[in-house]
């Protein structure tokens, strides 16, 4: 048995020949299927293409992919959250986006109605509003590039991934991510890109949108043939409409416009096409989509917990509201991924962390009641809390004057506090009960809760800060804002106390106003 592929501490998952999981191989790179051994959980590992490892240029490219997709902070857009080296060159992590992508799903489930095309197209829209904010095109947007994950009701999350060859809106592709000359997928991409234009901006992406819509409703793209037919028709040549399904006047006209030769016939930004959809389908502001085939849940493998609702997916596994049969106590049950389960080593290391976790009792905690393992299921039972996520609620809001932010985040503070001291004092107890003054395994476990709480701390804290704005708006913010993250960075890189860490932000911002 070949041993597994690892770059820092992920681990890539193997098939059952002992080849390494790939998820997608391209021009650009390859994607593989990983375990994040710190956060016991799922990540897609990306690595460039090995001719591309020894050339600096390449190298610096990739980086900026890696940079841009971090920055790219949007509901709709798999987030980057590492970037290393490891003996096989540079790689990155993202999030793994559980489900389909558009272009297996429609293979498999067949096309969709024109309502739940829009619908789809309204959360694509959405995220290219985000790559507009930085003045990115994506350049190769297609169904492969689309992951349809799915809800606790089996509606449809989109998620915009590959950024191999986006490039910034600029004259020259000074500051992109790639060389010149055409890179993307013919089928799906707007004349003037394959044209090789020396400027392209967010409408490029609007064609190909249209180009994906029309895979929607009728299973192919709008041109098919040879490399080189498909090109020229796309620059040339107007779609067969006859193809596409029956639809109102109204939609058949954003179509028409997103598809159209020339960048001034189509809508001028994803805003106004994101306005244009939520009219057609009567002023709805969300692109809800049922997928079909939406899973259903596995009695057995709840174990002894009566399941009440699917409520999502994260990148553990999927997430239950559930009734402990045994304490009629409703909980969160998180199924974790078989992947997990395999590993003994894992699975040991989630129940000493998770026995450590349960003496944790902080009303700005939540509670972590078990941790159980039958067979090849493991769950983990945590306090079932209503309400959104805090990353959820910015979201929502966009931004937030920061004096509103300061105290959740001194909530987050005490919360960390806790966790911080009382793991901290664990550690301790640790390191003096083991011989020869080398901390045993225990002490360990622990020290990961310290960790923890102080990551959670920061990425809480810096999300936060993103978000926030001064009201009304100061000269000092910008350096305000530079000062915060610098500060939350020693915090973390020292691993200080958390209110300690806020007081001297708060300070920072008393003294930039």
């Amino acid at each position: 048995m070949l041993a597994p592929l690892r770059f820092a501490h992920f681990e890539v998952l193997s098939r059952s020949d002992g080849s390494a999981l790939m998820l997608g191989h391209g021009a650009m790179g390859v994607t593989y299927k990983a375990l994040d051994q710190n956060l016991l959980s799922l990540a897609v590992i990306k690595v460039p293409a090995p001719e591309m490892q020894a050339v600096p240029a390449a190298r610096q490219r990739f980086l900026q992919e890696a940079q841009m997709m971090a920055r790219l902070r949007h509901p709709h857009v798999a987030s980057v959250f590492f970037f290393g080296d490891s003996p096989s060159g540079a790689f990155y992590a993202m999030e793994f986006c559980d489900g389909p992508t558009l272009q297996d799903y429609i293979t498999e489930s067949g096309v969709m109605s024109w309502e739940d095309t829009f619908r789809l197209a309204m959360q694509a829209a959405s995220a290219l509003q985000a790559l507009e904010a930085h003045d990115l095109v994506h350049r190769d947007l297609k169904p492969s590039n689309i992951i349809l994950a799915s809800d606790s009701a089996g509606h449809a999350h989109l998620k915009l991934i590959d950024f191999g060859v986006a490039r910034e809106g600029l004259p020259s592709d000074q500051g992109g991510l790639t060389g010149s000359g055409f890179i993307g997928t013919p089928a799906y991409a707007s004349p003037e890109q394959l044209l090789e234009a020396s400027q392209l901006d967010g409408r490029s992406d609007l064609y190909a949108l249209g180009a994906v819509m029309w895979f929607c409703l009728t299973g192919r793209p709008p041109f098919e043939g040879t490399q080189f037919q498909v090109m020229f028709d796309h620059v040339n040549t107007e779609p067969d409409w006859s193809k596409l399904p029956e639809m109102p006047a109204a939609a058949l006209l954003v179509m028409k416009r997103m598809l159209a030769k020339f960048v001034e016939e189509r809508p001028a930004s994803p805003a106004i096409l994101l306005a244009e959809l939520q009219r057609i389908l009567g002023g709805t502001l969300t692109g809800s989509v049922l997928l079909r085939g939406a899973s259903k849940p596995d009695i057995a493998v709840l174990g002894g917990y009566e399941p009440i609702a699917e409520v999502g997916a994260d990148s553990y596994g999927k997430v239950w509201r559930a009734k402990d049969q045994l304490t009629s106590r409703i909980v969160a049950l998180r199924v974790l991924a078989p992947e997990f389960c395999n590993k003994s080593a894992l699975v040991l290391r989630a129940q000493r962390l998770t026995s450590f976790l349960r003496q944790l009792e902080h009303p700005h905690l939540l509670r972590i009641w078990h941790f159980e393992q039958s067979g090849s299921d493991c769950r983990i039972a945590t306090e079932w809390v209503d309400g959104p996520h805090l990353l959820s609620w910015l979201k929502e809001r966009k931004t937030i004057p920061l004096e509103d932010a300061a105290p959740l985040l001194a909530s987050v503070a005490e919360a960390m506090d806790y966790a911080y001291w009382v793991a901290s004092a664990e550690v301790q107890a640790g390191l003096y009960a083991t011989s020869g003054g080398q901390p045993g395994h225990a002490a360990a476990w622990e020290a990961d809760a310290v960790n923890a709480a102080t990551h959670s701390f920061y990425r809480a804290t810096r999300t936060t800060l993103e978000r926030s704005y001064v009201r009304p708006r100061h000269h000092g913010y910008m350096t305000f804002q530079d000062k915060a993250a610098q500060r939350l960075t020693a915090g973390l890189q020292y691993r200080e106390v958390p209110s300690t860490i806020l007081a001297d932000i708060e300070r920072l911002y008393a003294e930039s106003f």
